[in-house]
């Protein structure tokens, strides 16, 4: 079993991110629960008639129906926002009791999407990556990256927060769809640019790097600092991939190196 210091010592030090925690079964199934009826409701307000069709075929299909909607246009992430009343269940589960084990006192990022920042909700998302499309993934980039250039800091948290990111796969198929990540790439500076869509900046990787898809069953999360390069694995599975992710803000990076030097002297 991965200790906690381990833990923080991998997210921290090396490789800038870890594997080591899962949600436990009943905390996956409350995590479905939640996406599933936002997903399902969302359906039924916009397209009544495929409701039925939608129920029958789970999440996990949505891909079968995907295609007699906009899909761009069904789910902008205004729309894959989880309410706080579900927020406020899932801060109740073994997920946040785990988290704060290693990383001591946080809170979560508020709301934030386009250039909305909606003050009092503290943001989970959630994703929809069916397969083999192309545009439902992401390009590699640092979540810093956004940080700077959507002026967060001030904002969802402040300027002087340091902040990592928790990746859930709710329905993954490992090793054929998830996360890109790149170990150690938090440790050096790379080439990226602003790229302009819809009137909204966003990076774009100026450079390379050795991506590697890392195998997560559902419910197993990846967990990884804020200038981790990470990005969408286009879907090579059978089903649609569901993930969510919350932004974990800290004080500062002073505040959890202090913790990963409490666990050493423990440790001894």
């Amino acid at each position: 079993m991965t200790t906690n210091a381990a833990i923080l010592g991998e997210v921290l030090e090396s490789p800038g991110f870890s594997a080591a925690l899962s949600l436990s079964t009943c905390d996956l199934t409350l995590f479905r629960r939640l996406i599933h009826s936002q997903w399902l409701t969302r359906i039924a307000q916009c397209h009544p008639a495929l409701r039925e069709r939608a129920e029958s075929l789970g999440i996990g299909g949505y891909h079968e129906l995907s295609g007699e909607i906009d899909h761009p246009k069904l789910w902008p992430k205004a729309q894959r926002i989880l309410p706080q009343a579900a927020v406020e269940a899932l801060k109740q589960t073994n997920l946040f009791r785990d988290l704060r084990a290693v990383f001591g006192d946080f809170t979560l990022a508020e709301g934030y999407h386009g250039r909305t920042h909606i003050a009092g909700l503290d943001e989970i998302y959630w994703r929809l990556v069916r397969p083999r499309a192309v545009n439902d993934v992401g390009a590699l980039h640092a979540d810093h990256w956004f940080h700077e250039m959507m002026h967060m800091g001030g904002k969802a948290f402040s300027a002087s927060a340091f902040t990592l990111k928790v990746w859930l796969p709710i329905y993954c198929e490992p090793g054929r769809n998830g996360l890109l990540l790149v170990p150690n790439s938090h440790r050096r500076e790379w080439k990226h640019s602003t790229q302009w869509v819809n009137g909204l900046p966003k990076p774009q990787f100026d450079d390379t790097a050795d991506a590697i898809l890392i195998p997560t069953p559902s419910g197993n999360m990846l967990i990884f600092h804020e200038r981790t390069l990470h990005g969408g694995a286009i879907n090579q599975g059978q089903s649609t991939r569901v993930s969510a992710e919350m932004t974990l803000v800290f004080e500062s990076e002073k505040y959890l190196r202090q913790r990963l030097r409490e666990f050493a002297v423990e440790s001894h």
